[in-house]
Order: structure tokens, then sequence, then C-alpha cells
């Protein structure tokens, strides 16, 4: 049985470092985890860009650079992508099914509305080769997405969120 959570929040509010922390929680429960983290690039405590890394191999690369100037067409993307990164990314994602944990990190107007981006993310999902996928969704598109979705559960990202708040997929088969 697969089990998809779709992890939602306000933008910098930790949910990257929760998964990266959630990781580390399945890596010492004897889990075969997989797939996409995207850590902020940090200067004076400024998001500035993101890295791409690949969960298995701890592979990290340059994905995208915040836009030196705000936008006002909102048709935009306030970065700007490394295309190499995003295919490297979107191989990354290919081979990470079949898997026990499945990690997205995250899901935006890219890949929903443009079609750019972790694309292949969409057919991992669809897929449905792993016990359990946490799949990061940009919170602005969580009342479009919701009704598309046969999710398990949908979470609103809170700091302090334990990690065995989803043991619960693996009971079944692991007793």
């Amino acid at each position: 049985m697969s089990n998809l959570v779709v992890l939602y929040g306000p933008p910098e509010t930790g949910k990257t470092s929760y998964l990266e922390q959630l990781v580390q929680y399945y890596h010492t429960l004897g889990l075969e985890v997989r797939g996409l983290v995207s850590p902020a690039i940090l200067y004076e405590n400024i998001k500035t860009g993101i890295r791409a890394k690949d969960i298995s191999t701890g592979e990290t690369r340059f994905l995208a650079a915040k836009r030196p100037v705000p936008l006002t067409d909102t048709n935009k993307l306030g970065y700007v992508f490394n295309e190499q990164t995003v295919a490297w990314g979107n191989e990354v994602l290919s081979s990470s099914v079949p898997t026990e944990v499945l990690i997205i990190d995250e899901i935006g107007p890219l890949e929903l509305k443009l079609n750019k981006g972790w694309t292949n993310a969409l057919n991992c999902i669809r897929e449905r080769s792993y016990q359990l996928a946490i799949v990061v969704l940009r919170e602005s598109l969580h009342d479009e997405v919701r009704n598309k979705w046969p999710v398990a559960e949908w979470l609103l990202f809170q700091r302090g969120m334990k990690f065995n708040r989803f043991d619960r997929y693996f009971h079944e088969t692991r007793t």
C-alpha cells in the first residue's frame, strides 16, 4: 500500500529542515529513503537561492538564485533556475522509485502550471511505487491541488512536529 502525504505551509518556515531531519530519523529505522530536498542558500540570514540535494547520495547542486529585482508580472517566478540542475534533479527523481520513503521538496507553480521544474516528481507520485511519499507543496497551490490528488493526509507544517508522526504508515508491513 502506498500513502501520499502533502506537507504545505508558508515559505521559509522550516519545512526543508524538517525533511532533512526526517530523512535521518528514517535512516535510523533502517528504511530506504530517496528523492530530493531543496535547502535554502542564505547570505546574512536572507534567502538568496536554493540548492538541490539527492537524498540517496548526498550530492548537492546549485538550483536557483533569487531575482535581484522584484517582478511586476505575477506569471513569472521569483527565481532564475539552473537548467542542468533541473535535468539532474529529474534524473534523481526517476531513479528514486521504487523505495520505501520518497521525499519531494517541493512542487510549485513551475511543475503544476508551467510543466517545468521537477516534472518527474508528478510521475513518481502517480506510479505509487513507495510505501510513503512526503511531498512539499507550495501553500498557494493547496486549494487548487487538494481536489485533484488522492492523498492519504494533508498536513499544514508547524515547527516542532514529531518525526514519528508518520510511523503508522509502516506498521502494516513492519510488524
